[in-house]
Order: structure tokens, then C-alpha cells, then sequence
């Protein structure tokens, strides 16, 4: 077989490349390593994080607890501010409990208490029914206090029984009628004794 000529090929090819490629190779596996140690330590600075929040949380919780088991307090005290304020609001149906003498009325000319009005009007009767000829209005006024006293509930009741009896005057708080007039024929008559 000598005609045949062998070169022989070295397995691997040239011997030069081969140490670049490891050369690459381990470059390649160090810039690797140096990515995951450094993955490795943000997971594990997150890993801190995570943990440092879930103690927060906890502390959170803990003091929500805290803040729970002390807000029945705060909603007793809450109920009792609702309370107050119910209270408050009493005096206004105290207001409409308050009797009718006692409430407030205000007719041309009268500016009092139902009851002071009523007692004006007593003594204003009582005056005129001495005097025969005043029996009639003595009678109106007896009679309209039996009205208020009958049917009105409320000051404003009052005020229309009052005004209904158009012969019922007011000035400064007193009832006005039944003055005795002396007629001219009586002053002449008097002057005319005084002369003689």
C-alpha cells in the first residue's frame, strides 16, 4: 500500500483554539456565577424585606388587637356622646310637654303667658259683672275663657278664640272696656250744683 499516503489529523482540530475556548468558557461560567451570587443576594435582601414587613404586619395586627380590645371603650363613650345628644335633643320635646298657661303669647297689645292672659281677662270680668250694664261683656269674657280652657292645646289656639271675640281689647297687658261714661247732661248737672 504505498501508493496510499496518510496524514494523520490530530482529534480536536487546531491546539490553539482549544485553550481560547475553555479561556471563553470559564469567563463565561464566572460572569455566571458572579450574575447568580449576586441574584442570590438581592434574594436574599428581599427575603430580609419580606421578612422585616411580615414582622411589621404583625406588630400592626398586634397593635389593631390592642386597639380593638380598647375600642369598646370607645364606642361606650361614642353611645354615651349619642346619648348626650339624645339629651339634647329632650328639651325640645320638653318644650312641647310645657303646659298652656305657661306658653308664650302675643296678641296686639298683650305680650305674656296664656295664664297671664287669662287672669286679665278674670279680673276684667270680674270688674264688669258688678255693674249691671256691663253683664253682657262680663258674660263674653267668662265665656271665652271657658273656650280656651276647653279646646285650646296650644298658644296659637289661644290667640285665634281671642281674636274670634272681636270685643275683646287689649292695651299694655290689660283688657280695655266697660269705662263708665259720664254723659254732658251728668257734668252739667254737676257743675250747675257746684255753682249754687
Amino acid at each position: 500500500m504505498p501508493g496510499r499516503s496518510r496524514t494523520r489529523s490530530k482529534k480536536g482540530g487546531d491546539s490553539l483554539s482549544v485553550p481560547n475556548e475553555l479561556n471563553d468558557l470559564e469567563n463565561s461560567l464566572k460572569s455566571i456565577k458572579s450574575d447568580v451570587d449576586l441574584a442570590l443576594e438581592k434574594l436574599k435582601s428581599l427575603g430580609e424585606n419580606i421578612q422585616s414587613k411580615e414582622e411589621e404586619k404583625e406588630e400592626v395586627e398586634e397593635e389593631k388587637e390592642e386597639v380593638e380590645e380598647v375600642e369598646p371603650k370607645t364606642q361606650t363613650e361614642e353611645e354615651q356622646k349619642e346619648d348626650d345628644t339624645d339629651s339634647e335633643e329632650e328639651p325640645e320635646e320638653v318644650i312641647e310637654e310645657i303646659k298652656l298657661d305657661d306658653q308664650p303669647i302675643s296678641i296686639n297689645g298683650f305680650d305674656g303667658t296664656v295664664k297671664q292672659l287669662k287672669d286679665s281677662m278674670k279680673r276684667k270680668a270680674a270688674q264688669l259683672s258688678k255693674n249691671k250694664r256691663y253683664k253682657d261683656k262680663a258674660d263674653s269674657i267668662t265665656a271665652t275663657i271657658k273656650e280656651i280652657n276647653d279646646k285650646a292645646a296650644t298658644s296659637k289656639d289661644v290667640e285665634e278664640i281671642v281674636t274670634g271675640n272681636t270685643s275683646l281689647t287689649f292695651k299694655n297687658n290689660n283688657l280695655m272696656g266697660g269705662k263708665k261714661t259720664v254723659s254732658n247732661k251728668k257734668k252739667k248737672a254737676r257743675r250747675s250744683r257746684k255753682k249754687h
